[in-house]
């Protein structure tokens, strides 16, 4: 067995405490539907923070980054633009705010406040969003929990639990087992204890993580440092910009990192950046999908506090992570001989399984335990937050609305339970047959988030969109995009989904123009409540000229400019905070000075155009 008992006891330790919080918990978030859902809206913005940047410290996607900056080097930075991580600078500067003024339950519940509670197509508007999103909470899950199931495996084999298991498992739903073994911890506090027990968890997890993620750095550091040591890279590796091409050639030192480079279809950066710079800023415009992050906003106690949240994430996410990611790709390179060989697959190597292959060779036993229980802590944090949402959307947004509005408080914290025990149940059959629905909920997934940007983007910024509008932009959007996966599956189309997103995005944007011109327009009094509680730039001339001949004295938002301004600053910030612990751990001196400097100045602006005006609009 790869872990110790010290390794075990810290992963036993950390479990229990989850039970734990979710049964003293479990009164306070059994008030009321909003103590449940949104944690009483009376939680901290610091600790929603740290609640919300923990459920995005996923160990697939830490997999991914490390395999990205093992190949790419410095140059990995701008890889997660893909997602686009700089969404949480468009949500500080101005969206949360906006977002959180509705004072809603969930993204569905708030699109009454942007089209009313009746009228064409409202109800197929607010439909397709609950669609969206719990389609989305099961995908996850259901990908989530056999991937958690795969990863513990590498570290607790099946040989030495399979004595003491009282029942036959095929070896293929192995990974299945530990994945429900584990969920099961998850789905007893998040059902529980709700939000509260949710944020308290994924607090006590960010703190388990840091202490783990510097102490991976310092070791890097100190294996770097060494003498005769030295990092093979290629050239270009050190240096975080780029040309039109890509020109990293690992030619005599891992030959399998040029075939990665050309299978990622990465070789043309300049091409590929500036489709990803496209894509993250519609999507971004668009605000965030309604998932943990969206729930998150809404739980916070004001507007102000929801901007203060979403700009909390970034400073506390990017250099905790990248110091694990640094650390565990200087590793990697220093001794990729001795990990090669359990990088290799039939396929070739799987540069994913760095992560795994250098915390089980180089981390002495309890800072081990401490690495499995924060990466095991992020999956249950994650699912909790994503379980939770899903719980929101079918309680407030099928039941309370659809099936039983007068609900008692009891009858409403009841159906959260059952709501939750049944978006398991499905999520967990889902993962069984994972590779029967591998294709299907790829092509869901990819749809649906591919008919999302455009008609979410509309809705904050023109006044003439409408609930026609929005339902036939996400159709026109989702259609294609799957057609585009089936496609792609049955080898008529290839490369990038990247490079097919713009035509996906028209298409939708289509749908959306085309759609609110064939519906009449949203309720006069329901945009004029909006304009005034919101209140949001755009396209908003008429209703502004409506509003003010029932009070001159209103005033529009004309932030606009301040606002693109610190957007700017702010992902050149979120840069420099990925980078402080690239270049600290790989002891880049100067650039370490230039990136702190710049870093200091950057703050001491926002300060002053973000922080100090935030109750401005």
């Amino acid at each position: 067995m790869k872990l110790q008992l010290a390794d075990l006891a810290i992963i036993i330790a950390y479990l229990v405490t989850m039970v734990v919080i979710g049964w003293m918990l479990r009164k306070k978030a059994r008030r009321n539907k909003v103590n449940y859902l949104l944690g009483g809206k009376s939680l901290p913005w610091f600790m929603l923070g740290l609640s919300d940047a923990s459920d995005m410290f996923d160990i697939s996607g830490t997999m991914w980054m490390v395999s990205l900056c093992f190949i790419y080097g410095m140059k990995s930075i701008w890889i997660p633009w893909l997602w686009p991580v700089f969404n949480q600078v468009f949500l500080m500067v101005y969206l949360s705010r906006w977002l959180r003024r509705s004072n809603a339950t969930t993204g569905a519940e708030w699109l009454a406040t942007r089209f009313g509670q009746s009228g064409p197509w409202v109800r197929s508007s607010h439909n397709i969003v609950v669609a969206f999103a719990l389609l989305s909470c099961l995908g996850f899950m259901a990908y989530g929990f056999v991937g958690l199931g795969k990863f513990m495996q590498i570290f607790i084999p099946w040989e030495s639990v399979r004595q003491y298991i009282p029942f036959h498992v095929p070896p293929a739903y192995v990974p299945h087992l530990y994945g429900i073994v584990f969920t099961l911890f998850a789905v007893f506090y998040a059902i529980l204890g709700g939000m509260h027990s949710i944020v308290l968890g994924d607090v006590i997890k960010y703190a388990i993580m840091t202490v783990a993620c510097i102490s991976v750095a310092v070791i890097a550091m100190m294996h770097l440092h060494q003498a005769g040591n030295t990092l093979r890279v290629p050239k270009g590796w050190l240096n975080p910009f780029f040309g039109w091409r890509l020109d990293l050639d690992w030619g005599g030192l891992v030959q399998d990192a040029n075939r990665k480079i050309r299978n990622d279809g990465f070789s043309l950066f300049g091409l590929f950046f500036m489709m990803m710079l496209f894509k993250g800023i519609a999507a971004s415009l668009a605000g965030p999908a309604p998932n943990y992050d969206m729930q998150k906003v809404l739980s916070t106690r004001s507007p102000q506090e929801a901007s203060k949240m979403s700009g909390f994430v970034s400073i506390i996410l990017l250099p905790v992570r990248y110091s694990l990611v640094i650390g565990l790709t200087v590793l990697g390179l220093l001794y990729y001989n001795r990990i090669g060989g359990d990088l290799q697959t039939p396929g070739g190597t799987d540069f994913e399984k760095i992560l795994p292959a250098t915390i089980n060779s180089f981390l002495p036993v309890g800072l081990l335990g401490l690495v499995l229980t924060g990466l095991l802590g992020a999956f249950m944090g994650t699912f909790a937050g994503t379980l939770n949402a899903a719980q929101a959307y079918l309680v407030n947004d099928i039941y309370l609305k659809y099936i039983n509005p007068s609900a008692t408080n009891r009858r409403t914290i009841s159906m959260n339970y059952l709501a939750g025990l049944a978006v398991v149940v499905i999520g967990i059959v889902l993962g069984l047959f994972i590779e029967d629905v591998n294709t299907i909920l790829q092509w869901i997934v990819s749809g649906l988030w591919g008919g999302y940007a455009a008609a979410n983007l509309l809705k904050w910024h023109w006044w003439r969109f409408n609930a026609g509008g929005y339902f036939w932009g996400m159709l026109g959007g989702i259609i294609p995009a799957i057609a585009l996966a089936y496609l792609k599956y049955k080898g008529v189309l290839n490369g990038l989904d990247l490079y097919y997103w713009p035509v996906i995005f028209l298409l939708s944007m289509a749908g959306s123009v085309l759609g609110s011109y064939s519906c009449p327009p949203t309720d006069m009094r329901v945009l004029k409540d909006f304009y005034r509680t919101v209140r949001p730039w755009g396209w908003w001339n008429p209703i502004h000229r409506a509003i003010l001949k029932d009070d001159p004295s209103f005033a529009a938002n004309g932030n606009f400019r301040r606002d693109m301004f610190n957007i700017l600053l702010g992902i050149i910030a979120q840069l420099c905070l990925t980078l402080l612990p690239m270049y600290l751990v790989l002891g880049l001196r100067l650039p370490l000075f230039l990136n702190t400097a710049l870093l200091a100045v950057i703050i001491l602006i926002l300060k002053k155009t973000w922080w100090d005006r935030l109750n401005d609009y």
